[in-house]
C-alpha cells in the first residue's frame, strides 16, 4: 500500500496469498514475494527478486516476506 490511504480491507489481504484489485486506473495486483515466487517458477528454470530502494538481491526467503517495499524486481530466466 505504500502509506497510501485504500478500502482495501488490510487484514483480508495480509491472508491472501495474492489480491486482484479494481481500482479502475491501475489494475493493481498484490501478491506476496513467495507465492509470485512459485507462479514465476512454473514457467521459468532461474528466479531472482531485487528490491526496489537499492537494487540488491533478496535471497532471505523471511527477509523477502517481511518487505513492506511498494514493488520488487523479478529476474527470470529460462
Amino acid at each position: 500500500f505504500a502509506g497510501e490511504e485504500s478500502n482495501v480491507n488490510k487484514e483480508e489481504l495480509s491472508l491472501a496469498s495474492y489480491k486482484i484489485l479494481n481500482d479502475g486506473t491501475y489494475d493493481t495486483y498484490y501478491i506476496k514475494p513467495s507465492e509470485q515466487i512459485k507462479h514465476l517458477e512454473k514457467l521459468f528454470n532461474e528466479v531472482k527478486v531485487f528490491s526496489l530502494f537499492n537494487g540488491s538481491e533478496i535471497i532471505d526467503i523471511k527477509k523477502l516476506n517481511n518487505n513492506f517495499e511498494p514493488w520488487l524486481y523479478y529476474l527470470c530466466k529460462k
